[in-house]
């Protein structure tokens, strides 16, 4: 050390009754570009230290962790070689590792990787991402895959925005979506975290905060002029109208 240590993704395993936490752990020159692991009995810790490594010999930086709803299949999604693939590998039964081959990539650039499954919808996963531009706000790519997370393409459909504020992802970068649900529908309410790196503002870096906003899907009839599938319209307040519907903010 010393260390930087960002993106920490925590999953629960069942088979092992512990707590699984993955993280982009680097040097401050960014010249490590390692995923870090630690376990615990308990989701606040504390974690003890299992290892770095390079996920199938390549090297990390931002990075996601997904369990496939239903199953204990789970994934490490990370941005690597350079940033000119985002990779996608399942993880070994304890999770602390990965099996030995790629199950699936995208081309990069792709940062601030956060995935979400259209459930009870069309049932295919979508990521989104940023281009690679430091701390810098970019446009939110939207990508989709059908089959499952292990071979075939995905595909990109453009960058989600209906205007210059969020065509630079409302000065945030992805870093998960919640699956918000609508408790009497069943209807799913993607909602999108994202960092505001505060890059120019006061305190810097060091003062960033979060921005949530709850995507919505883009039917024919309500948005006839953009052909993606989800579009994340920006709004002032929106939670007091979720809690309205009756939201259930446990099922996730």
């Amino acid at each position: 050390g010393p260390y930087v240590i960002e993106r920490p993704k925590v999953v629960y395993n069942a088979a092992t009754s512990t707590f699984v936490l993955w993280m982009h752990l680097d040097s401050f020159s960014y010249t490590y570009r390692y995923a870090g692991v630690a376990t615990s009995p308990s989701p606040v810790g504390p974690f003890e230290w299992k290892h770095a490594l390079h996920p199938n010999g390549h090297e990390s930086f931002d990075l996601q962790i997904w369990r496939e709803p239903g199953t204990e299949d789970a994934y490490l999604l990370r941005d690597t070689d350079g940033h000119a693939w985002t990779m996608v590998s399942r993880l070994t039964a304890d999770y602390t590792g990965v099996e030995e081959e790629v199950s699936s990539r995208l081309k990069g650039p792709c940062e601030g990787i956060a995935l979400f499954k259209d459930l009870p919808g069309d049932g295919l996963h979508y990521l989104v991402c940023s281009y690679a531009t430091w701390y810098y706000p970019n446009a939110m790519q939207l990508h989709r895959k059908a089959g499952g997370l292990a071979g075939g393409e995905w595909e990109f459909l453009g960058d989600i925005g209906d205007g210059l504020y969020s065509r630079l992802s409302y000065n945030s970068q992805p870093t998960f979506v919640l699956p918000l649900r609508n408790a009497t529908s069943g209807e799913l309410v993607p909602v999108y975290m994202g960092d505001n790196w505060n890059a120019n503002g006061p305190g810097g870096v060091g003062n960033a905060s979060y921005l949530w906003l709850p995507f919505e899907r883009c039917a024919e009839e309500s948005c006839w002029w953009d052909w993606r599938p989800w579009r994340l319209p920006w709004q002032e307040a929106w939670m007091p109208r979720q809690v309205e519907r009756g939201a259930d903010m446990t099922d996730w």
